[in-house]
């Protein structure tokens, strides 16, 4: 449907690695990993699943090897978010209900409030007696049963991209009367602030933006004559092509300029065949468009 609001109406769609940066806020928050923490990410992870009495194996989509959060966050290193975000051998993770807990610190799972009617609010998961590692582990790196609306996405990287205070989105500007004077100027309206650190911030910042000059953007967002800093991701939409491929959303995150950010910029592009390069464009066609016609 043409005349659907996509961007914040429904419950939106899971984000897939775009939840990164936010878990590997959390962690830092809650002390799992430092700025320095050096994590050794193999191929795969294999752990007991007690319902199918065998080990189940979560695979990164290449091997990365010994990373920090900053290389985990550019290059999305899955192993390392399912070590941080559900644990593994005797390394403690943030747990599921951690990982929901700052989910919702940045809004998600709830309307954002913005000044346009028919909102959505997307869905968080809900832990369960059937809720296992597995699960976890799909959480950390955004996949399983929840779903966000991109501006969900947008205001909670509003809140990375300017230091750590979540805003409601707003539309309206300001009021005006019939001869154009300002009747009332609309003032920003602070959602959340001060659950994370500026120091933890800086370094989930920092993540994003080797993202364009060492991982996931390159290529794509490191000449635009402004410096940006972007996350990728994409999400499995369960369905397959006729030859067996999967459908997938495709997300780019980004914010510009990196040092003063003026826009976040969020892009889903929807039922992607795997393998294609769909967000990354369109980010980097708006941003030019953007930063060129001021």
């Amino acid at each position: 449907d043409p005349l659907f609001n996509r961007a914040m109406s429904g419950i939106g769609f899971p984000t897939g690695s775009v939840i990164k940066p936010l878990v590997a806020l959390g962690a830092l928050q809650e002390g799992v990993i430092g700025e320095d923490t050096s994590i050794f990410a193999p191929f795969e992870i294999c752990v007991w699943n007690r319902y199918a009495k065998q080990d189940e194996c979560f695979r990164d989509w290449k091997f990365h090897g010994q990373s920090d959060v900053k290389r985990a966050i550019a290059e999305s290193v899955n192993t390392f978010f399912y070590i941080i975000g559900g644990g593994y051998q005797n390394y403690q993770g943030l747990g599921a209900e951690n990982i929901k807990k700052y989910l919702e610190m940045f809004g998600w799972g709830n309307p954002t409030g913005i000044d346009i009617p028919e909102e959505g609010q997307g869905t968080l998961p809900v832990f369960d007696k059937n809720w296992r590692l597995g699960d976890t582990y799909h959480l950390s790196i955004g996949q399983g049963p929840f779903a966000t609306t991109p501006l969900q996405v947008a205001s909670a990287f509003a809140a990375i991209a300017n230091g750590g205070t979540l805003l409601e989105p707003q539309a309206v500007q300001k009021f005006l009367d019939k001869d154009k004077k300002v009747l009332e100027a609309v003032q920003p309206k602070i959602a959340q602030k001060d659950f994370a650190s500026p120091e933890n911030i800086e370094i989930v910042r920092e993540g994003m933006r080797q993202t364009v000059t060492a991982g996931s953007a390159t290529g794509f967002l490191d000449h635009l004559g402004v410096r940006a800093a972007a996350k990728t991701g994409t999400a499995q939409t369960g369905r397959k092509t006729s030859d067996g491929k999967d459908y997938l959303y495709s997300w780019t995150v980004a914010f510009a300029p990196y040092d003063n950010p003026e826009i976040v910029l969020v892009v889903v592009v929807e039922n992607i065949r795997e393998g294609q390069v769909a967000a990354l464009p369109v980010v980097r066609d708006a941003l030019q468009w953007y930063f060129n016609k001021q």
